[in-house]
């Protein structure tokens, strides 16, 4: 309860800074969409931006040791970190990285496609019934995050386990080392962003950059898996920049972008793109998927609206029970 309290009043004294606009609260289709998935031994995913002309990027990063092994399993059903908590934390990576990467957040709504039902709830509701705190420690630690760059709010839809092939292969580095350098015993990140370029071609000539997670928000997340409550401060970025204003390539992308040979050009709505599985689509498909969340419902019909109602140009006329009183 006291921990909660004190969340609350950092909470209070954020909001008294400045009105929270409507559309931080009412999303709109998504401006930047990425693909994630996490196992204990590491997560990853990719990221596209469906709005400004930014190389896709694709990023992975291993857990810790001691992460890895504390997390419930069979052979280990005394842990302290489920799965879900995993998938909840590579969701808080990938929106991190989005946040660093795109040039303008403010006001933006982020689309996340995610295969753990829980991630996805938990995201939908911004709450958690776990028995264990992690998962509400990161979501109001995401919360913070979103709400220190004004951006528009998240909307996370599931999606098969079996059509996740990309951020599959990016969260798990074993099974990226069998795919992509079975007769080497390590694969370096350069090496596995050059393989993933052949593996999932990008259209129009487009290259793969690799991105990598902001060291400040690697250490709150893995320090909130290993039991620990942050202060909400902690999750803002530490840097100071413009609201709403990002665009300083993550760590490891700046020479990669300067290299490549073929620039994205300006999305459109027929702009072509990569399914979670790899498949070439359209922009207008991808934004689609999340047509059906209940964050983008539509309010029931109505039979007028408020400005249709007809206005008096008559004063209304003084209450004489009142005036009498």
């Amino acid at each position: 309860a006291r921990a909660a309290i004190l969340d609350i009043c950092t909470l209070i004294h954020q909001l008294c800074k400045r009105p929270t606009h409507v559309n931080e609260l009412i999303p709109d289709p998504p401006s930047h969409v990425a693909y994630h998935d996490a196992a204990a031994e590491g997560a990853g995913g990719v990221w596209f931006s469906l709005e400004e002309d930014k190389q896709p990027a694709v990023w992975r990063t291993p857990f810790p040791p001691d992460i890895a092994n504390n997390v419930i399993s069979d052979d280990n059903p005394t842990g302290s970190i489920t799965n879900s908590d995993l998938e909840l934390a590579a969701e808080v990576f990938a929106i991190g990285i989005i946040l660093e990467r795109a040039t303008t957040i403010k006001h933006k709504t982020v689309g996340t496609l995610c295969d753990n039902s829980p991630t996805v709830s938990w995201i939908e509701r911004m709450a958690s019934k776990s028995i264990f705190p992690t998962a509400g420690r990161l979501l109001r630690g995401l919360a913070y995050m979103l709400h220190n760059v004004h951006a528009g709010g998240v909307i996370t839809v599931h999606v098969k386990g079996t059509d996740n092939i990309m951020a599959d292969l990016a969260s798990r580095p074993t099974k990226a080392m069998a795919t992509f350098a079975p007769a080497h015993t390590s694969l370096t990140d350069s090496d596995f962003c050059s393989s993933f370029n052949t593996a999932f071609p990008l259209p129009n000539d487009q290259d793969w950059i690799l991105a990598t997670v902001p060291e400040w928000l690697k250490f709150n997340v893995f320090e909130t898996l290993r039991g620990k409550r942050l202060e909400l401060r902690q999750w803002a970025a530490p840097r100071e920049l413009d609201i709403g204003k990002h665009g300083r390539t993550t760590v490891g992308s700046t020479k990669q972008a300067a290299q490549a040979s073929h620039p994205p050009t300006q999305p459109t709505c027929s702009s072509l793109l990569l399914l979670p599985c790899g498949k070439v689509s359209t922009a207008s498909e991808i934004k689609s998927r999340f047509s059906q969340s209940p964050k983008l419902s539509e309010p029931l019909a109505k039979s007028m609206f408020w400005t249709d109602i007809t206005t008096h140009d008559d004063p209304p006329q003084p209450n004489k029970h009142l005036i009498s009183q």
